[in-house]
């Protein structure tokens, strides 16, 4: 009879307790709750230890006020410098632009060199590079970045983002026992 009355009051305290979880996350508190899951999120976060890239640049140029040809002409400059520098990734996260009807920079040939050159997947310089990956960046309705999609669906192919086309081209990535690669697949396991 004891136990009878101990799980009846069990389960009380189980629906009592998903209950009020359900009214905080899908009631008329939820804006306070989405809240205060973001602000717990980003104490967190922020505590969490981020290990930078070895030897690895990012490289954007803000085009103000330069026109395509000279953008195009420092991009080139740049991977130049960074390959004889002996740079170990160079990330281009916002390509310059080139239109169908033209033809590609001379300096687009360095990008089969030995430094893996890596470029968002929907560019022309894709077809160049030696990874690509797409960006998708949305920033939550208070404008803070919190999550990123990691894979997408590409004309029947799964495409990883940029920053994780970046992350598995790494001796440590590959060789962790939690994680192997292949050329058409990758697998996570726990």
């Amino acid at each position: 009879m004891k136990s009878q009355q101990k799980q009846k009051r069990n389960r009380i305290i189980t629906l009592a307790f998903v209950s009020v979880l359900m009214l905080l996350v899908y009631g008329p508190l939820a804006q306070w709750f989405v809240a205060a899951d973001r602000m717990l999120y980003d104490r967190l976060a922020s505590q969490l230890p981020n290990k930078p890239l070895e030897n690895a640049f990012i490289v954007s140029i803000e085009a103000k006020n330069a026109d395509a040809d000279e953008i195009s002409a420092t991009y080139g400059r740049i991977i130049e410098v960074l390959s004889v520098a002996g740079a170990r990734r160079i990330i281009m996260t916002e390509p310059p632009e080139i239109p169908d009807d033209r033809n590609l920079p001379g300096w687009a040939a360095a990008m089969n060199s030995i430094v893996p050159v890596y470029v968002p997947t929907r560019h022309r310089l894709a077809e160049l590079a030696t990874r690509h990956g797409f960006i998708d960046v949305k920033a939550d309705s208070d404008g803070i970045l919190r999550e990123s999609g990691l894979w997408q669906l590409n004309d029947g192919v799964m495409s990883p983002s940029l920053p994780l086309a970046v992350a598995f081209d790494n001796e440590e990535a590959s060789s962790h026992h939690r994680m192997s690669s292949a050329v058409n697949s990758i697998f996570l396991s726990n």
